[in-house]
């Protein structure tokens, strides 16, 4: 996988600068923060990691090159509290702070726990709030997420038809 240090805006997207922050994107060349979380914040971490969704997926896959026993593909993205930065990890990002003691920046850990579930209006919202304005709105990455977010909604009023019966949904 491509290395950048944590808390640049560097990417191997087309949308870099900020507010986008990489975190998480370790190659075995480069050293790591290593630590341990405390086990309730890697409970709460874990489960939100997992839940998270996954933008950019075509991208192919990734194997971690640190044990070759996991495989991931894609990009995860967190706002950061104060919304200022817009965190973007690889889904692998677990398995770095389980299996290899990674020990991600605080402010990313403050970030995931906060955030508002995936699949919420209030998540899509976020991220269009985050990138609407921008001079490089047409970018790749960023029409990616904003219409991944449309497609969340699509899915989330269509599941809600099917469940009252509405035939049309069917």
């Amino acid at each position: 996988m491509t290395y950048y240090a944590d808390m640049s805006s560097d990417s191997m997207w087309w949308f870099t600068g900020e507010p986008l922050c990489s975190i998480g994107w370790l190659n075995p060349a480069y050293e790591y923060p290593v630590d341990t979380l405390s086990p309730g914040v890697w409970d709460v971490l874990s489960v939100r990691l997992s839940a998270a969704r996954r933008f950019l997926c075509h991208r192919g896959l990734h194997e971690c090159e640190y044990c070759w026993q996991n495989t991931c593909s894609g990009a995860l993205l967190f706002p950061s509290v104060d919304l200022q930065k817009l965190f973007i990890a690889p889904p692998m990002i677990s398995h770095y702070i389980e299996a290899h003691s990674y020990f991600p920046p605080e402010e990313f850990v403050e970030a995931v726990l906060s955030c508002p579930q995936h699949d919420s209006d209030e998540y899509c919202d976020l991220l269009e709030d985050m990138l609407e304005g921008r001079p490089d709105a047409s970018n790749f990455l960023e029409q990616e997420m904003l219409s991944r977010a449309a497609r969340i909604r699509r899915n989330d009023y269509l599941s809600s038809l099917r469940a009252s019966g509405d035939k049309w949904a069917q």
